[in-house]
């Protein structure tokens, strides 16, 4: 009788054991899986505020084009637009990369961007004014493009490290679901087999 009780409390540890490791594995598993989300999702949002940087500014220049030629002011949409969400999403954009190797390249195409937004809002302005040759020469100049290049090249430079990064963090969760899975089914089939034992050396005492 008393080896009957020391055996069914083994049984219960045993038990308890397992259930422990088994909840353990789980929830390292999800922990490792939510971080790569959150990460990934982080990643995904700085993804699309570098995307929309450049979509804003290359709208509001075309808009600016449009406007040139015909002296509409709703061909002006695109860069009213961009004059009212410019300014959040750089503020977004140098936030998601602070203290990290991209700040500089960030802080550089966040003030392009916002000089060539001054640019297009100084040759609206001329236009207006009847100052003809200064916002010709302002538009022909170079120094427009190359703004509008420097932040191109930022964006695409960020864009192609983000999603390198996106891709990984989505390995990291298979990988995490994937651990979580194999533990807890180690973890039965140890179990299973450690029950089948105990049977069978609780049978050879009977």
């Amino acid at each position: 009788l008393e080896g009957a009780s020391r055996r069914r409390g083994v049984a219960v540890g045993l038990a308890a054991l397992a259930a422990a490791a088994v909840m353990g594995v789980s929830e390292v598993a999800f922990w490792g899986a939510d971080e790569a989300l959150n990460q990934s999702q982080a990643r995904h949002a700085a993804r699309n505020d570098g995307l929309r940087l450049r979509e804003l500014l290359t709208d509001a220049e075309t808009a600016q084009r449009g406007y040139l030629l015909t002296g509409r002011d709703n061909y002006l949409e695109p860069l009213r637009l961009a004059e009212a969400e410019l300014p959040s999403v750089l503020k977004r954009l140098r936030g998601q990369y602070a203290s990290s190797a991209w700040e500089a390249l960030v802080a550089d195409a966040s003030g392009r961007a916002g000089e060539k937004l001054s640019e297009l809002q100084l040759v609206e302005r001329l236009y207006r004014e009847g100052q003809e040759s200064a916002w010709r020469g302002l538009v022909e100049s170079d120094i427009g493009r190359e703004k509008m290049q420097a932040v191109r090249e930022a964006v695409a430079q960020l864009d192609a490290h983000e999603l390198v990064q996106i891709a990984s963090e989505r390995d990291a969760v298979a990988r995490s679901l994937n651990f979580g899975r194999l533990g807890v089914h180690g973890l039965t089939l140890l179990s299973l087999f450690g029950l089948a034992v105990f049977l069978q050396i609780g049978r050879a005492h009977v």
